[in-house]
């Protein structure tokens, strides 16, 4: 639970939320020590979802654009074949501040092809990239800022010669985790002089 933000509070109230060994004493909370820590792992939820993947052919093969599930705040792998180049332009809104993750995958059978893609956060392009593959699977990883009510949006082309898939896989801490690193207990010190007050509004989790 998270501590009060106004009125009395007590030693014995930190103790509660952040542990500790009697007797208690200020110094055992410091922000960044062992007991209060400076951020925090919170579930984030997208939402208003919205565009589309084709693969070219209309079969809908593989996974759809689908948010809030299993591992991953946002997913989608789909199929093309026989030529056809497999298109999309999906994007959702999260609701934590934070740093979030992200792979593409790119796989094509029977030829060398690139794909391409890009993602943007409230309109503003933040990240591009070429996946080139051959008979093998090429894929990237890597990250960026979201604020809290931000829209992601991410575009992905992908041609084929067989099979090609496309595989886009968003989440917080890491691609595969649906939580991020939260700023948290902003008012307490991380040495020096420090006060009760300086924990209203804290919490350890």
């Amino acid at each position: 639970m998270t501590l009060q933000s106004s009125g009395a509070i007590s030693i014995a109230n930190l103790a509660s939320e952040y542990g500790g060994s009697a007797p208690h004493s200020m110094n055992e909370y410091y922000k960044g020590g062992s007991l209060v820590p400076s951020t925090v792992s919170e579930t984030v939820t997208a939402a208003s979802m919205s565009g589309s993947v084709y693969d070219g052919r209309g079969d809908y093969w593989g996974t759809p654009p689908t948010i809030n599930s299993g591992n991953y705040i946002y997913q989608h792998y789909r199929w093309a074949d026989n030529g056809t180049v497999g298109t999309g332009d999906i994007q959702w809104t999260v609701n934590k501040t934070g740093t979030y993750h992200y792979q593409g995958t790119y796989y094509i059978q029977n030829a060398t092809r690139t794909a391409t893609h890009t993602w943007y956060v409230d309109g503003s392009q933040v990240a591009t990239y070429n996946l080139t593959a051959g008979n093998n699977t090429a894929s990237t990883t890597g990250s960026f800022s979201v604020n809290s009510g931000q829209t992601v949006r991410v575009v992905v082309s992908w041609p084929s010669a067989g099979w090609a898939s496309c595989g886009i896989y968003f989440g917080g801490s890491a691609y595969n985790n649906r939580a991020v690193q939260t700023a948290a207990n902003g008012d307490v010190p991380t040495s020096g002089a420090v006060s009760l007050t300086d924990f209203y509004g804290g919490r350890k989790t």
